[in-house]
């Protein structure tokens, strides 16, 4: 809590919280023309899924959508092809 009250200057989360408003940027999503990949884990969450879906939907560029599914990794070097 205090390393993310530190981060934004805040003197508290409530402040902090209203200090991270600034970095909203759902209204210009649709500006963003280049190749882009929106990359989420299965594990994450449902509001990660909601939020990596919604950027896929609102990109205007060439776009790939990447679900990385929860398995057991034997070898954790994995080279992913697009």
């Amino acid at each position: 809590m205090e390393t993310f009250t530190r981060r934004y200057g805040a003197k508290n989360m409530a402040e902090a919280f209203e200090k991270t408003k600034e970095f909203n940027i759902l209204d210009d999503l649709d500006k963003i023309t280049c190749p882009t990949i929106a990359l989420v884990g299965e594990g994450e969450g449902d509001e990660s899924l909601y939020q990596a879906q919604r950027f896929y939907e609102v990109v205007s560029g060439p776009k790939v959508r990447v679900c990385l599914q929860k398995k057991k990794v034997l070898n954790p070097i994995v080279k992913l092809q697009i």
